[in-house]
């Protein structure tokens, strides 16, 4: 099912109220998660890092965020605070859904599997919200990439091409670190493939097919990882009430642009 933003909230909303008794709410509090903010951006029809380098979006982009979830929290939608500091972000066993304290959570497709062994619940796959447009993309979980310097490049892409597209080398990694990105790929994993794999293989299908990506074209800088870190400390700040969405959204930022400017 496609939605809006406003549309996540509302629903959110409700399943806090009607699970209140349980102190379970709809959903967790994602102002501190990047892949989130970044598809936020996406759909204002902005990108979170320019071709330069530089900060694609705009301090609006960011205090909007920021009002949204601050809504949520007032409404009861999504987690306090409090008990979103407890997820550490350290994966699967810390997140609150993973507890039993909220109906929603935000993660990577490929950890699923890791979500679902956790619970006795059926747990399913939702696209991500959307704004004036599409803001979600598929995204690779990682480069396997040669040195420039390699005295064995040819050896390197043999083995890399080997991993990807040979039946052998894709049993070998297997789903651990996400859907393979050929058709022959999946079809080499398909007979022994367990329940949740066949899970987000279909979701990704079902991305596609109902046009719920735009392409990211620009990739992110060297200091994105203290971007990120940056998000989250400001967004905490922001949850407790130690800066008002708007000063949390004129801090993050200037220190964006500034750690951007100095790497």
């Amino acid at each position: 099912t496609t939605w809006k933003w406003d549309e996540f909230a509302t629903y959110a909303g409700k399943i806090s109220k009607a699970l209140s008794a349980k102190q379970i709410y709809g959903t967790s509090d994602g102002s501190g998660a990047m892949d989130m903010f970044e598809i936020w951006v996406r759909t204002n029809g902005h990108d979170l890092y320019a071709s330069d380098g530089k900060a694609g979006f705009t301090q609006d982009d960011v205090q909007t965020w920021f009002e949204y979830w601050a809504a949520m929290r007032k409404a009861g939608a999504c987690a306090p605070a409090q008990l979103q500091a407890t997820d550490t972000s350290a994966g699967p066993a810390t997140a609150l859904i993973s507890k039993g304290k909220t109906a929603f959570a935000t993660a990577h497709s490929n950890q699923f599997s890791g979500f679902q062994t956790l619970t006795t619940d059926t747990l399913v796959l939702q696209f991500v919200p959307t704004g004036n447009q599409v803001g979600n993309y598929l995204k690779c979980s990682m480069m396997m990439s040669i040195a420039a310097n390699s005295k064995n490049a040819d050896e390197a892409a043999k083995f890399i091409q080997f991993l990807i597209t040979n039946p052998d080398g894709v049993k070998a990694i297997g789903f651990d670190r996400g859907i393979p990105g050929s058709a022959r790929a999946i079809a080499a994993l398909t007979p022994k493939l367990k329940a949740d794999d066949k899970t987000v293989i279909n979701y990704a299908a079902a991305v596609v097919s109902n046009k719920q990506i735009r392409p990211k074209t620009i990739v992110d800088p060297a200091a994105a990882g203290k971007v990120l870190t940056s998000l989250g400390t400001v967004s905490q700040s922001v949850a407790f009430g130690k800066l008002s969405p708007a000063a949390g959204a004129s801090q993050f930022f200037q220190t964006t642009q500034k750690t951007l400017a100095e790497s």
